[in-house]
């Protein structure tokens, strides 16, 4: 196997671990949960025009600011649905969600919408055209897994060394990708380790719940089997950090 994937491998069954073991996998699965149901109850197209863009921009805003909440303990929380994790930090830098528990970080995204709660790993959208949080994430892990940090802006594409020079980091940020069905409002969530790597878009994806237990979550899980077969079968990657033009991040995140 790919030094770099193998790394990135053992990084991400650490972290999904540390995740569950504190009680924040919980904790994300009821809050995502609660909004997409919310969400999804006021969806209404042909009334108010909603669009899946705008119901993306909803959940994202409404994960955001109840997660914040629940962790600072506000007054109009309920003491039940507080979130009293050893070592957690919630915050908004930059307006982005990001956790940070016992030395590593996430940050959030939603699937795409016509993959419903079923992420469709090979056809996500090209980190290029996502915001600079989540672009410099993916080339930080890049970096980190033995890439070539850019010197200046001019510089386009930055190989990585031979396979046997090179000395993988330890992988300390993550994303939670979650995906929820319109029809049955039922949500499922996944740990990953995105990268900026020629057509690869993450090093390693693990699933951290899913809504009941039928055939559309086997699915996910021959899926999510696929995709790390798939990955460990690149003995031969060549990952490299490519310098492009991005999007400016707006108010947050979808």
């Amino acid at each position: 196997m790919n030094r770099s994937v193998e790394a990135a491998g053992v990084a991400l069954a650490d972290a999904a671990t540390l995740v569950g073991d504190s009680g924040l996998g919980v904790a994300l699965s009821e809050l995502v949960r609660e909004v997409w149901s919310t969400n999804v109850a006021r969806f209404a197209p042909e009334e108010h025009g909603d669009t899946s863009k705008s119901l993306g921009w909803q959940c994202y805003e409404n994960l955001r600011v109840i997660a914040s909440r629940r962790f600072l303990g506000d007054e109009a929380v309920p003491a039940e649905e507080r979130w009293d994790i050893p070592g957690l930090w919630v915050g908004t830098p930059k307006n982005v969600l990001t956790m940070r528990l016992s030395g590593i970080s996430l940050v959030f995204k939603k699937a795409p919408h016509v993959q419903g709660r079923e992420p469709l790993w090979a056809r996500f959208p090209e980190w290029e055209t996502e915001s600079y949080i989540r672009q410099d994430l993916a080339r930080k892990n890049a970096v980190v897994l033995g890439g070539t940090a850019p010197r200046n802006s001019q510089q386009g594409e930055l190989p990585f060394g031979p396979e046997d020079q090179v000395t993988p980091g330890r992988v300390r940020d993550f994303m939670v990708v979650w995906g929820g069905d319109l029809n049955t409002g039922e949500t499922s969530g996944w740990l990953t380790v995105p990268v900026a790597w020629p057509e690869l878009h993450f090093a390693g994806v693990t699933q951290l719940w899913a809504d009941a237990d039928g055939s559309s979550t086997a699915d996910a899980r021959r899926d999510e089997q696929e995709v790390n077969e798939a990955i460990a079968a690149q003995g031969d990657l060549e990952p490299i950090v490519r310098l492009k033009a991005r999007p400016r991040d707006s108010q947050g995140e979808a």
